[in-house]
């Protein structure tokens, strides 16, 4: 060996891989999977195989390596690693290949709602073919490159999957959404349907502002900021009681309309509206009087020319 180097011949022992991650990725490819274990070393020609396809494998550290996942087809293959190239591991793990889900939703709805305040909070619910209920973790992005935001989502079925909004500083209106079913490693190709970032409306008046305790009083919103969620809007009475609000346009200007719930007694009450039907202004400035009944005993004089104009105490 002192003589030619390229005469050597080195015994090393076997590596041990403990865990990688993730343990999926799409079938077109391109997955970087990180191996942690011990007893790495720096070969240029260690390999990864994925099944029987071999890729390069590239050294971080003596308890890190990583490879790039080849394009196959949708399948659970057995991953194993080499430090020469020819002689691999008994050892391997397992690595899924899969096809990304569709965020196409066959009936009603794919994004519902469609938009969430800048704060975040909202509970979405979407719609489309082929989530996975994954040991890497669900992941839904909104954006993209800098622009982009991430929150984990809950896998429900292989057609439904919940994510609640993250808190957006970045940027406000559409942007696109896709989901990672690999712990956010890759997404999937965007949402043909945008979702909508708002800031929360500016609540200015009820019209009118009171009402019976019985409730059924239609009620005027004024304000700014109004926007259309798929009908999913709500408006609040006395922070628990929850009924539907109904936009309208007239003139090309968003208007909201609602009607008062019953409540128990007469008092003022805070009113408060959300537009994805979740998270509401937090205004306590809006209030709504309700009044009670009015009890009718009598009523003096009890008879008046037909001309009208006779004035009546009740």
């Amino acid at each position: 060996c002192n003589l030619d180097p390229r005469l050597c011949f080195r015994f090393m022992q076997d590596p041990v891989m403990r865990t990688s991650f993730p343990t999926s990725g799409p079938v077109q490819g391109g997955t970087r999977i990180d191996i942690s274990g011990s007893g790495f070393y720096n070969s240029s020609q260690s390999l990864c195989r994925f099944g029987t396809t071999k890729v390069p494998m590239v050294f971080s550290n003596s308890t890190n390596v990583f490879c790039i996942a080849p394009s196959r087809a949708a399948q659970i293959v057995d991953l194993f690693i080499s430090t020469n190239g020819f002689d691999f591991l008994v050892q391997s793990l397992k690595f899924e290949f899969y096809n990304h889900p569709t965020l196409i939703a066959s009936t009603g709805d794919t994004l519902l709602p469609a938009g969430s305040p800048q704060d975040g909070g909202t509970v979405v619910t979407i719609t489309g073919a082929g989530f996975r209920n994954s040991t890497d973790g669900c992941v839904v992005r909104w954006g993209t490159g800098i622009f982009a935001i991430q929150a984990r989502c809950i896998f429900v079925s292989n057609a439904q999957v919940l994510v609640t909004t993250p808190r957006n500083t970045l940027f406000t209106g559409e942007s696109n959404i896709s989901i990672s079913s690999n712990g956010g490693r890759d997404f999937s190709p965007n949402s043909p349907k945008f979702f909508l970032w708002y800031r929360q409306p500016n609540v200015t008046q009820v019209t009118p502002n009171l009402g019976p305790r019985i409730g059924e009083t239609p009620i005027i919103i004024g304000g700014n900021g109004f926007m259309n969620l798929n009908g999913v809007s709500k408006c609040r009475f006395g922070g628990s009681i929850v009924v539907p609000a109904i936009l309208d346009d007239p003139n090309g200007v968003p208007v909201f309309y609602c009607k008062s719930p019953p409540w128990p007694s007469p008092g003022w009450v805070n009113f408060e509206l959300a537009l994805d039907g979740q998270v509401f202004t937090s205004s306590l400035a809006i209030k709504f009087q309700y009044y009670g009944e009015f009890d009718v005993t009598g009523a003096t004089p009890g008879a008046g020319p037909s001309a009208g104009g006779t004035v009546r105490s009740e």
